[in-house]
């Protein structure tokens, strides 16, 4: 259809529009119903009718390599008939964009080697001469053609036909906003903890565009802007991040993060720093907020912007937040890294650390040291579920399975309690005999053949003869081995309508120390009753064989609430943009949602965001075309509550 601007030779050297990477699979057309069937011997390719067309999944791997077209030939070109060509491919390297108000318009690919600026005023004179209303009929028939809005691309009324220059980030309007507010936060160091500067810098952007600002005496930052108009009479709408980041950094990277600023790297359809963390958590959150306080064109019900501090230390900010600041009736908390996912739900949770008695005397003998170590772990929120064994457990199973008395003088195993343990140290004093061993590697085969997965898992057995310690009497052990096997761990309860755990323990550390044998576990529920439920277990467990317990860090549950106004609208919108439904899903892991929802029960809350891959690490990067899709849903959604 451009043809007659396009350069036929460049095109059929590039071809680079007919194949894609994977973050750039989204611009794939859909194809018609007798052209998927073309591909019913490749399974690579997975096929999903929308609309009366077939939208094709490309087969990405481990690698990521970019994949071609299914109807590509390299030698030859396009295998399809001109009657089932997509109308999109005729189209490139214009396409049908959404505006940040959710209106259509045609944008142009700025990279295209076969469109050099010189031609730009002949594609537009193109466009203009009747060509710009058949494409929009054609979009109005087939909305799959209208994609949500990506930086590489520029509309094509915001071009002069006058002008050759090379178009950059700075010529967008509201994306360019999103980053270059972005931008700025990058140049101010923002760790936990050290947040004085970050909000100095929020509170004076707030002032510039003439918006009411606070900060608390928790230093979290409270923004209010009045409704857009003909939205004075609609629900506050509370717009939620924090502003700390993590900071990590290569060895090679001598920044001082406490003092010095990120320096940004634009990676083709990727942001990322150079050496550390990039702070898109949840700084992204940060840029959105702004971005949209600066705009006159967004339309929005009443908003409240609350920026927290230290989310990252503990949800500190969050924690000290009054409640008079979350007055209103929807919270969208921007804080997810998974664009198309919307979390309505999160577990609660509350550390219990039990003292248990063991007084030790002296002893002498044999001694028998045993380390076990090579096991998986995990986190203890995102993956208890999983058929992973406990080092600590384990440990106790094999004591346990010694068939003589036993001294134990030492027990060491975890470093965090939120850490499923992978390693686990314990000695004890014993009459030298066979069974001893004999017994250990007996339960280590069980324990083998109980978790498969736990391929790595070793037991080393030292011995050594003649020694002088201090260790619990043999009586005294027994009886602390068997109350420690009556602790649970792991799931204890699963949530049959999501299929996740909808309550655990991790028993992530275990110590014997000259004041007693410490454990502690980290409890995690979806149901607050069910949270305290568990922890007053653990407290009797531990009374009961003479021991004490204290607690800290409890912190409430985000409990789903199926249906309500902000979610139907959520999933309303998402579908209007994207043309399919979200995920809807409850993490078994804290958000500062369960939090603000604790002090705030009036309030709906919704998790979303963008892509961000390898947070908290120096690999963490944004996606760009995610950030400007997600922009475009949020704008919409506000638009639409």
């Amino acid at each position: 259809m451009l043809k007659t601007v396009l350069s036929p030779q460049t095109c059929a050297v590039c071809r680079n529009c007919c194949i894609f990477e994977e973050q750039s699979a989204w611009e794939l057309p859909t194809f018609l119903p007798q052209s998927a069937a073309r591909l019913a011997n490749r399974p690579q390719y997975r096929l999903t009718p929308e609309n009366g067309r077939v939208r094709i999944t490309l087969p990405y791997d481990e690698t990521h390599a970019a994949q071609p077209c299914p109807f590509l030939d390299p030698s030859s070109g396009c295998t399809l008939p001109q009657a089932e060509k997509p109308f999109a491919c005729s189209l490139w390297p214009v396409r049908v964009m959404r505006r940040p108000d959710g209106t259509p318009a045609l944008a142009l690919y700025q990279g295209c080697p076969g469109l050099p600026p010189e031609k730009t005023a002949d594609l537009l004179h193109l466009i203009a001469d009747g060509l710009a209303e058949r494409i929009m009929a054609e979009a109005e028939a087939d909305p799959s053609l209208i994609l949500p809005y990506h930086p590489n691309y520029r509309f094509l009324d915001e071009i002069s036909p006058d002008s050759q220059e090379e178009p950059n980030m700075t010529t967008f309007s509201q994306p360019e906003a999103v980053f270059r507010y972005f931008s700025e936060l990058a140049a101010i160091p923002h760790g936990s903890g050290n947040t004085a500067a970050i909000r100095r810098w929020a509170l004076e952007t707030a002032e510039k565009l003439h918006v009411s600002a606070y900060a608390d005496e928790t230093g979290n930052v409270i923004i209010h802007q009045p409704a857009s108009a003909g939205y004075e009479d609609h629900e506050t709408v509370i717009l939620q991040g924090h502003m700390d980041m993590v900071c990590a950094q290569l060895p090679s990277c001598k920044k001082n993060m406490e003092t010095e600023g990120i320096d940004l790297i634009w990676d083709g359809d990727l942001l990322r720093a150079d050496g550390t963390t990039l702070g898109g958590d949840d700084g992204i959150a940060v840029a959105y907020a702004f971005a949209i306080l600066e705009s006159d064109s967004i339309a929005h019900p009443p908003l409240t912007v609350i920026l927290t501090v230290d989310e990252e230390t503990g949800m500190d900010g969050a924690t000290g937040l009054s409640p008079d600041a979350l007055g209103g009736a929807y919270l969208i908390n921007i804080d997810s890294e998974e664009e198309g996912v919307f979390t309505v739900g999160c577990a609660g949770g509350v550390r219990v650390h039990a003292v248990y008695p063991a007084v030790q005397k002296a002893v002498s003998g044999t001694k028998y040291q045993l380390t076990l170590s090579g096991l998986t772990g995990g986190h203890s929120g995102a993956e208890i579920h999983k058929p992973l064994l406990n080092a600590n457990t384990a440990m106790l199973k094999l004591l346990r399975s010694i068939p003589v008395p036993i001294c134990l003088s030492a027990f060491a195993g975890g470093v965090r309690d939120n850490v499923i343990p992978t390693e686990c140290t314990a000695a004890f004093f014993a009459d030298a005999s066979d069974l001893i061993e004999t017994a250990l590697n007996e339960t280590l085969t069980q324990l083998k053949s109980a978790y498969p997965a736990e391929t790595g898992i070793t037991l080393t057995i030292e011995r050594t003869e003649s020694c002088n310690e201090t260790a619990m009497p043999a009586a005294e052990t027994a009886a602390l081995l068997d109350a420690l096997s009556q602790l649970p761990n792991g799931v204890q309860e699963m949530n049959p309508v999501l299929n996740m755990p909808e309550t655990s323990l991790n028993l992530g550390i275990f110590r014997l120390e000259p004041d007693g044998f410490h454990a502690d576990a980290l409890i995690r529920s979806g149901v607050n009753a069910k949270k305290r439920a568990l922890a007053d277990q653990l407290r009797t467990l531990a009374e009961n064989a003479g021991g004490s317990v204290s607690e800290s860090g409890d912190y409430p549950a985000w409990e789903y609430r199926p249906d309500t106004v902000l979610e139907q609208t959520a999933v309303r919108v998402f579908r209007e943009e994207y043309g399919k439904d979200p995920v809807i899903e409850t993490i078994h892991a804290g958000l500062e949602c369960g939090i603000l929802s604790d002090k705030a029960p009036q309030l709906a809350c919704i998790s979303i965001g963008p892509d961000i891959f390898d947070i908290h690490t120096p690999r963490e990067r944004l996606s760009i075309p995610s950030v400007q899709r997600t922009w475009a849903f949020l704008c919409r959604l506000l638009r639409a509550l």
